[in-house]
């Protein structure tokens, strides 16, 4: 029966281990941190910041999303839009990146030039590669955002080694932080990959597989929350927010993607079951620790100013008074998932060898505490400065003993550091479908608005087309009307010309049958320069009338003479309207 117990128990112990939200604790400064914040910060502020953080999301996506895009059947070249929007997403996710790699590495001091320029350089290079690969592959190009990410990281690492390779060189330490700090980014965009095959496979498998298949999405989050916590290592100040603003996000979209294309009820009512017991297993993390903490609250007598106050203030006051405390809470090191199962195959091999195990010696500083194997390391680390004299009145140092005092602050730092990470969960998984579920709308309101906008706009430029095409062809037609009429008035006056210059001919030959001087005729009649060859052409149609055939002749001669005139004045006209 007690070997059933300790089996029960260490496997407790293993499943325990793979939450990582137990692996870790507040240090000393970010337990001051967050004093000093919640004594200065109203609880409007904080509700207020937590319900405007959205936002900022939402519009980042509506003004990409209102851009306008070429048919996809186009070539690359002309939805230069799309690529436009593509870097612009590319931009913010390397920048954020990179402030997460000097979050991560401080001892590089980064400027604000050494961040912009890997931003921009990475983006650029990763928007050029799938331009050209969309070229030779096709438009759009299958896994766009996945299909740059190596060319962009290589971008990054170079930078890298131009800005800080001779600091690199010098520092192996901040070297191997370096790496550990890429090795967070690699994991972050592993979930890249992960997450749309986890998506696909949702939606391959039948309505009855599907119910099975979500098993999947909290198994893919606790591998992937113990990767990055292996990768982050002893930084637990920075596991919350590294962890929970990458792998809850993912989580959190996929849990929203997979309930809005779930074929049943049941895979639905899963999923809400899944998400609710992780957050009581959390919850109940907390409630255990709280236990010990309320339990040596009891020690507290009446009569001491520290009786009703928070634990966190008591927490504070044993940093300052004891110096151990913080050392001890500083070599607190926790156990992952693959080395309690070490330690379970090794402890097992050994009990078969009863003579081994009764000479085995347990180590002091192992402590375990509610399934999670903490060891505290041999390492010694300097002792925080006191923050100056502690008030008598206040000291707790004599109510509870040395082990005590260290049990009180690591728990406090592990209630503070629990609690933070199933807010921040609990936070991402509403927020994260409330986005998404705005955004869809969102999203096609936009590009609703924008689509009228712009077909109101073509309307508009449409009409103006017409009208101006209406004043060209009106302007066209009015030139053809006048440069008819100047040729039908040509016509005119050639045809009045010649008759006046026949009647003319034929008046002066009258008057000199009837023996009328040169002189007397020129008075009369008026002089005509042409009419010496009027007069031999008259000469020769004397005996007949106007209408003769020959002059009818004569007349089809200047009527094509006049039109060849008349198409040379229409093409000109027509040349300069052009």
């Amino acid at each position: 029966m007690r070997r059933l117990r300790r089996s029960l128990r260490r496997t407790a112990q293993f499943f325990a281990s793979f939450q990582v939200e137990l692996r870790g604790h507040y240090s000393v400064n970010r337990m001051r941190n967050f004093d000093e914040y919640r004594r200065n910060t109203s609880a409007f502020r904080a509700l207020f910041f937590c319900f405007i953080l959205p936002f900022p999301c939402l519009i980042v996506l509506s003004m990409v999303d209102a851009a306008p895009l070429a048919p996809p059947s186009s070539s690359p070249n002309a939805n230069y839009m799309f690529w436009i929007r593509d870097s612009i997403l590319i931009m913010l996710l390397t920048r954020a990146m990179i402030e997460q790699i000097s979050i991560n590495v401080p001892g590089l001091h980064m400027t604000d030039m050494q961040r912009l320029v890997p931003s921009v350089a990475a983006t650029l290079t990763d928007t050029t590669y799938k331009i050209v690969c969309s070229s030779l592959i096709g438009f759009p190009l299958p896994f766009q955002l996945v299909f740059g990410i190596p060319i962009g990281l290589t971008t990054i690492v170079i930078c890298f080694v131009g800005f800080f390779g001779p600091i690199l060189k010098r520092d192996r330490e901040l070297l191997g932080e370096l790496i550990m700090a890429i090795v967070v980014i690699n994991c972050q965009i592993l979930l890249t990959f992960v997450y749309p095959i986890y998506f696909y496979g949702f939606q391959s498998v039948g309505e009855n597989g599907q119910t099975y298949y979500v098993i999947l999405l909290p198994l893919i989050k606790i591998l992937a929350k113990n990767l990055i916590s292996g990768a982050l290592g002893t930084k637990y100040d920075l596991l919350p927010q590294i962890m929970i603003f990458n792998v809850d996000v993912f989580n959190a979209l996929y849990v929203s993607s997979s309930m809005q294309t779930a074929n049943s009820t049941t895979t639905t009512f899963v999923i809400i079951m899944l998400d609710a017991a992780q957050a009581l297993i959390s919850i109940s993390d907390i409630s255990s620790f709280m236990r010990h903490i309320i339990l040596l609250r009891r020690k507290i007598p009446n009569n001491h100013p520290l009786k009703s106050a928070c634990f966190v203030d008591i927490a504070l006051q044993i940093i300052k008074e004891d110096d151990h405390s913080v050392i001890h809470l500083d070599s607190r090191r926790y156990s992952s998932a693959v080395a309690v199962l070490r330690r379970k195959l090794s402890s097992e091999s050994r009990s078969s060898d009863p003579a081994g195990d009764a000479n085995r010696v347990v180590p002091a500083s192992t402590i375990t505490t509610r399934g999670v194997a903490v060891m505290v390391t041999s390492a010694v680390y300097p002792a925080s400065p006191k923050e100056g004299p502690t008030d008598p009145t206040r000291q707790i140092i004599s109510v509870f003993s040395s082990e005590e005092r260290k049990l009180f602050v690591h728990k406090t730092a592990q209630v503070l550091f629990t609690t933070e990470f199933v807010i921040l969960t609990e936070y991402t998984e509403v927020i994260g479908p409330l986005i998404y579920s705005a955004a869809s709308p969102l999203q096609q309101s936009v590009a609703s608005s924008f689509k009228k906008w712009r077909l109101e706009i073509e309307k508009r430029l449409a009409l103006e087309i017409q009208r101006e095409q209406r004043e060209q062809t009106g302007e066209r037609l009015n030139l053809e009307i006048l440069a008819a009429q100047a040729k039908r008035e040509m016509l005119l006056a050639e045809k009045e010309g010649y008759k006046t210059k026949v009647l003319l001919a034929l008046s002066r030959k009258q008057l000199r049958d009837q023996g009328v001087s040169e002189e007397e005729i020129d008075r009369v009649l008026p002089v005509n320069s042409n009419i010496a060859m009027v007069t031999n052409e008259a000469a020769a149609v004397s005996s007949t009338t106007v209408d003769s055939p020959n002059c009818t002749e004569w007349i089809k001669r200047s009527h094509i003479r006049v039109l060849s005139k008349a198409s040379l004045i229409i093409t000109f006209l027509l040349l300069d309207y052009r």
